[in-house]
Parts: C-alpha cells; sequence; structure tokens
C-alpha cells in the first residue's frame, strides 16, 4: 500500500509503532528522513512523524543509520517546540472531519433559528455540550499558531461563545434532549422491537406472560418494545393495541369461565372445605402481584352474590398472607434439611415433589409447597404415583420457546 503526503511516497506506511522489527526499523529511518526533509509545515511533519513512530524512542535508533544524528536531533528540536503536543489526540482526517463541524456549528448557532431547532442540529453532530468541549479542548490550548486550524479560526475565535450557547440550548431545552436521546434509542432498537410486537400480535395465545415466556424475554424489554414501536411505527402500534384490547377481552372471559367452574364446584363441597391446592391451581389471578385485590374485585364486579363465600374462603385458610405466595426457591429447598414428623426428606423425595407439582401445573408457591410436602411424606402422594404422572406427560408433545437475543444497548 503506498501513500503519498506532500510529494513524498511512504511504501506500506502502517507500521507498528510500539514494536519495530529489525528488517523494517531501517525502512522507518528513512520513512523519518523523507518526512523531515519535506517542503511540509512542520505541523504536518510532526503528524506524520507521531502516526508511525513514538517520539520518546528517538535516542533508540541505531547509531550506524546514516542520518541518525540529523533525525534525532529535528525530532528532539520537535519535542522541545512542543510540537508533538499539536497532534490534539486525533490524525489528519479527524482533524479536518472536526473542523467542518465546528464550522457547521458556528453557522447554526449564529442563525436566527429558534433554540429548539438550533440544538436538535447541533445534537446531529455532537453527543452533547460535552462532547463539544472534549473534541476542540486541545485545539484551543495549543492551535493559537497552527496554520492547519486557519479554515474554522472564526469559530475558534468564538469558542467559548458557542460552547456556553450549546450548554444553555441543553438547559433551556432539557425535555427536548432526553426526547431526542430516546428517539435515538428507538431507532436503534426499531427491529428488535418490531420482531417482538409481531410475535405478539401474531401468537395464538392471550396472555401475556405466557408470550413474554415464550419470546424469551421479560416484562421491562417488552415494555421498551412497545414504547420503541409506539414512537415510531404508527401502524404497528395500532394493530399491537387491537391485539391488546382482543387479548384482554379473551382473558375476561376465559376468567370468568374459570371462576365460574371453581364457584360451582366449591358450592358443591360441604363446609367450605374445598381443597386448598386445587383452588389455587384452578383461581385466576393467582400470578398477579395483588392477588386478593385483584380476584375480590373480579367477583364483586362479576359474580356479587358469592363474593362472601369466596372471601370467607381466603381468610378461613389464611391466603391472604403474602407470604403463602412466595416462590419457593429449589436450590434452597435442595440446600436445607428438611424433617416431616421426624424423617428427614431426602433428595428423591423433594425431586418427587417438584415432579408431581410440576406435571399438575400446581403453583410453585410455599403454600402449595408445604401442603405437597406433608401429602407425600404421609404417603398420599407415593413415587410410583409421581413416575406414572411424569411417564404420561414426557409422551406428550412439547413446543418449542422462541429464543431471541436481548436488546441492544
Amino acid at each position: 500500500m503506498c501513500l503519498i503526503v506532500g510529494g513524498i511516497m511512504l511504501v506500506d506506511n502502517v507500521v507498528n509503532r510500539k514494536s519495530v522489527g529489525v528488517n523494517n526499523r531501517y525502512v522507518l529511518y528513512d520513512k523519518l528522513y523523507k518526512i523531515i526533509k519535506s517542503d511540509m509545515s512542520d505541523y504536518d511533519k510532526v503528524a506524520l512523524i507521531d502516526s508511525i513512530f513514538i517520539p520518546s524512542l528517538v535516542d533508540f535508533i541505531d547509531v550506524d543509520y546514516e542520518y541518525r544524528n540529523f533525525i534525532v536531533s529535528k525530532i528532539k528540536e520537535y519535542q522541545q517546540k512542543g510540537f508533538f503536543k499539536h497532534t490534539y489526540h486525533a490524525n489528519l482526517d479527524e482533524i479536518k472531519e472536526r473542523l467542518i463541524k465546528l464550522n457547521v456549528a458556528y453557522d447554526i448557532i449564529n442563525s436566527d433559528a429558534s433554540d429548539y431547532y438550533k440544538l436538535d442540529r447541533l445534537l446531529c453532530i455532537y453527543r452533547d455540550s460535552n462532547d463539544f468541549k472534549r473534541q476542540y479542548s486541545y485545539m484551543i490550548k495549543l492551535g493559537a499558531e497552527d496554520p492547519r486550524l486557519d479554515i474554522a479560526r472564526d469559530a475558534f475565535n468564538e469558542y467559548d461563545y458557542l460552547y456556553t450557547s450549546f450548554r444553555e440550548y441543553e438547559a433551556k431545552c432539557s425535555d427536548f434532549v432526553k426526547y431526542s436521546k430516546k428517539k435515538e434509542s428507538y431507532n436503534q432498537n426499531y427491529q428488535y422491537a418490531e420482531f417482538v410486537i409481531t410475535s405478539y400480535i401474531e401468537s395464538d395465545k392471550y396472555k401475556k406472560d405466557e408470550i413474554l415466556s415464550s419470546l424469551g424475554i421479560d416484562e421491562n424489554i417488552f415494555d421498551f418494545c412497545v414504547s420503541t414501536i409506539e414512537e415510531t411505527d404508527v401502524d404497528l402500534y395500532k394493530k399491537f393495541l387491537d391485539k391488546k384490547e382482543l387479548n384482554n377481552k379473551i382473558r375476561f372471559i376465559k376468567n370468568k369461565v374459570q371462576l365460574s367452574s371453581l364457584i360451582n364446584d366449591m358450592k358443591l363441597v360441604e363446609d367450605g372445605k374445598y381443597d386448598v391446592v386445587q383452588f389455587l391451581t384452578r383461581v385466576p389471578f393467582k400470578d398477579s402481584k395483588n392477588f386478593i385485590s385483584t380476584l375480590f374485585d373480579f367477583v364483586s364486579r362479576v359474580f356479587p352474590e358469592d363474593f362472601s363465600m369466596i372471601k370467607n374462603y381466603i381468610y378461613d385458610n389464611r391466603l391472604h398472607a403474602s407470604a403463602n405466595f412466595k416462590p419457593v426457591d429449589v436450590m434452597d429447598v435442595y440446600n436445607t434439611k428438611t424433617t416431616v414428623n421426624g424423617v428427614e426428606v431426602s433428595d428423591f423425595d423433594k425431586a418427587n415433589i417438584f415432579n408431581y407439582i410440576k406435571v399438575n401445573n400446581i403453583p410453585l408457591i410455599i403454600k402449595t409447597y408445604s401442603i405437597i410436602l406433608f401429602r407425600y411424606m404421609s404417603g398420599e402422594i407415593t413415587p410410583e404415583m409421581v413416575q406414572e404422572q411424569c411417564s404420561r406427560v414426557d409422551m406428550e408433545p412439547k413446543k418449542d420457546a422462541i429464543l431471541i437475543p436481548s436488546k441492544r444497548k
């Protein structure tokens, strides 16, 4: 690869600055010599030297190189004059790009446009005012006499005014800044959000938690996807709302039918002794964070004549205590020694208990686990019974979950 700069041809200009091999070092010295002897300005010479050589290593140039003393003396001269500081932590192309951007920012801030419009345009060039300051801080400190910066000299002369104005726009239009950054995030994540929301719309499930589980995402990611589509795709968002409304209607009907069946079966049992495990397995809303209030509200509106029965059943069986609905930590169960009526519960027993709960779709919470544990250890539930139920379930076809990547940051 050849690079011609200032009339000098540099062959294979990309040289490892930190580790110059024996075969390459004399080629490197020749490059340094040609750069120093060229007609370029000292600033441009320094920029090229700094891009291919670490100036602090100048004393390590081989003593047998023909022009060693000349190169060493010139590089040290540049060091003493502080020229190497004028690289501004940027290469030549980056310096040129920053100067062009600065002139654009200068024109924007000095225009007659509104502050909101100015801020919107500035945020298309810089991340924020701190980014603006970072890109030019070294140029302001070290570039007063650098002719390369003359193309933006007017802007540099008003740098403090430009930076202060940028900060004022941000303070005045803080809500706009937040919205712009949020909108940028939405645009970056649109393709991901589109997949999630389209999958939600096309799903044959009506329970949101089941849909999210099949997608392999949590509620926070789903809500972010909804917000993204709301801001970026009006048509798809309307389809989402239609699907959400349909799911709510389906869920209402399902909950009504499910609760009606449960209430009718509860009435067939004398003295309100309906099985607690069956109740917790069949009752809707148990996955809600506010199970009791949600259940009571629904029953009072849909089955007002049965509200007293449900309320009494909840309190008689102490189901109003939130501790009963705490999820069971499986690993904690295995790591904790447990005894029932003086008999230690083995890992084999625990595995059977968890399998029984799973195959019967019983919610794995403190209340149900405690009841099933007692029934298993008392012999009401046997290992043979669990094995038979597991065998039947294993024969049924399973659906694979759809796994998708995590949200981009």
